[in-house]
C-alpha cells in the first residue's frame, strides 16, 4: 500500500468483495499489539464485508456514510461487481469541485439578473 500510495486496499476473491484491509487495520490490529507482520494473514486483520457504495450516489452520501460509519475508505460496487475503492478526501475534493461549479453558475446569473 506504501509503494502505490494507498490507504486502503480491497481484498477479493475472483469477483467477491471479501473485505478492505486499511491503514488503521494495520496500525491497531498489528502495530500497536506489536504482532510480528510476516506472520499475520490479511484475513485475521482486514475489516470483513465492508460497506459499500453505488457509482451513482453523490459524494455527499459517501462522506456521510463514511464520517457516520467512522471509516475513510468504502468500496464502489456496481451490479454486485467491485469497480473500485472511495475514500473520504476523495468525495471531499469532488463535492468542492461541485460546490465551486455551483457558485461560479450563481455568481453569473446574479451579474445577469440584478
Amino acid at each position: 500500500m506504501a509503494s502505490k500510495n494507498v490507504g486502503a486496499a480491497l481484498v477479493v476473491k475472483g469477483e467477491t468483495l471479501l473485505g478492505i484491509l486499511t491503514e488503521r487495520d494495520i496500525l491497531n490490529r498489528v502495530i500497536i499489539p506489536r504482532l510480528d507482520p510476516a506472520s499475520v494473514k490479511v484475513s485475521e486483520i482486514m475489516t470483513p464485508d465492508p460497506m459499500s457504495l453505488e457509482p451513482e450516489l453523490l459524494s455527499c452520501h459517501a462522506m456521510a456514510l463514511m464520517t457516520n460509519g467512522g471509516f475513510r475508505h468504502t468500496p464502489v460496487v456496481e451490479r454486485g461487481e467491485v469497480i473500485g475503492v472511495v475514500s473520504l478526501q476523495d468525495a471531499v475534493d469532488e463535492e468542492h469541485v461541485e460546490l465551486e461549479r455551483m457558485n461560479k453558475m450563481l455568481m453569473n446569473l446574479a451579474r445577469h439578473n440584478p
